[in-house]
């Protein structure tokens, strides 16, 4: 993919892979602020299963928090505003988890290089 910057690359995957008004995201708050953005502009819900408080994500929690309507599930890493790193181990269980969720899991690194 070649774009003008990540959020470019947000919004055009939720007018790909979302429809409006019937599909969500799922989002790790604190986190970055595009994600909403571009789901309200693309009349996309938006779930939210908050990170703890030494800002890890909580894999069971999303699992369950996702459904039918869950196209993106949006993983920060580093975080922004955060700026830990998400264990591969994380990304790996919520990706190898197809029985409970089949969307797309979105890793974002764009601040990789601040971290």
């Amino acid at each position: 993919f070649v774009g003008v910057g990540s959020d470019e690359a947000i919004d055009l995957l939720m007018r790909i892979f979302c429809q409006p008004a019937q599909d969500e995201i799922l989002i790790t708050p604190p986190t970055y602020g595009m994600y909403k953005v571009c789901a309200k502009v693309n009349d996309v819900a938006i779930n939210s299963v908050p990170l703890t408080e030494s800002f890890d994500l909580q894999v069971p929690e999303m699992l369950a928090a996702v459904s039918d309507r869950t196209k993106l599930l949006f993983i920060c890493s580093p975080g922004n505003p955060t700026c830990k790193a998400i264990p591969l181990a994380d990304v790996e269980k919520i990706a190898s988890a197809t029985e409970q969720y089949q969307g797309l899991v979105v890793v974002d690194e764009a601040y990789v290089d601040f971290s």
